[in-house]
């Protein structure tokens, strides 16, 4: 639950920096969406060889 809680702070602190140090917005999102779906795929990748 802490984790969603700093996230919900840093998120939109980080992307605001990235908009302020003129990165595009698409740049911006695409900063937080790699790692987003990274982390996805390695969750789904543990659950399937733990069964």
């Amino acid at each position: 639950m802490a984790f969603g809680g700093i996230g919900a702070i840093v998120a939109p602190t980080f992307i605001g920096l990235l908009l302020a140090a003129n990165y595009s917005q698409q740049n911006a999102f695409m900063a937080f969406t790699v790692p987003s779906i990274m982390a996805a795929l390695a969750l789904c990748e543990r659950e399937v060889w733990q069964l």
